[in-house]
């Protein structure tokens, strides 16, 4: 009677602890759910007058704006502090949930290649996104400049016989506003006579 006894009460505590495991158990899981929140990631690239605009293709070489953000449930709240890494650089956004980032070099037979980018801060799910980044087809440019007597300054104007003229090389993205650069050693043939520019891209 005793030991039928004793057996009785071992199976109504296991029970409880079944069940205060069980309660627990998903007390937990309900409050991690709760407490996960999911990333927004909006990628923006650079137009024409050096702005931000989530329409602007991603260019080598050229910044490019990360902005991390989640649903509070009334608006999209910016996200402080996240984490994110993008081609071996890691940095951390500002209290609008922004960080910038440049374009890495992509081949021009690629046109264009798609780069990792992972946002992650704890209480979210972490955030995998792909950045398309475009390469830019460099093309060279040229300007002749004669010397004008009364400004004192190379002017572009006309090149008239027994006058001196320089001609400046330049590249520029042919498919995407890029600052100018100058270009060294470029071949120069005029008359059948080559000439190389110098470091100050010009070729007299």
């Amino acid at each position: 009677m005793i030991k039928e006894k004793m057996k009785k009460q071992i199976v109504a505590i296991l029970i409880a602890l079944m069940l205060i495991t069980s309660f627990s158990l998903a007390a937990m899981l309900s409050t991690s759910a709760d407490n996960t929140k999911y990333f927004s990631v909006t990628l923006y690239g650079v137009d024409y007058y050096g702005e931000y605009d989530t329409d602007e293709e991603i260019y080598e070489h050229s910044p490019f704006l990360v902005r991390v953000e989640y649903d509070n449930g009334e608006y999209d709240e910016p996200v402080e502090n996240a984490i994110v890494s993008f081609y071996g650089e890691t940095k951390y956004t500002d209290n609008s949930g922004k960080v910038t980032f440049e374009g890495p070099e992509v081949d021009p037979l690629d046109k264009s290649k798609s780069f990792k980018l992972a946002v992650s801060k704890e209480g979210f799910q972490d955030r995998t996104k792909y950045v398309k980044v475009h390469s830019v087809e460099w093309g060279l440019w040229f300007d002749v400049y004669v010397w004008n007597e009364t400004e004192e300054s190379w002017k572009k104007e006309k090149v008239y016989e027994n006058t001196t003229f320089i001609i400046k090389i330049e590249n520029s993205g042919l498919d995407h506003y890029y600052d100018n650069s100058p270009v060294e050693n470029a071949a120069v043939t005029f008359l059948n006579v080559t000439n190389l520019t110098m470091s100050n891209y010009y070729q007299s």
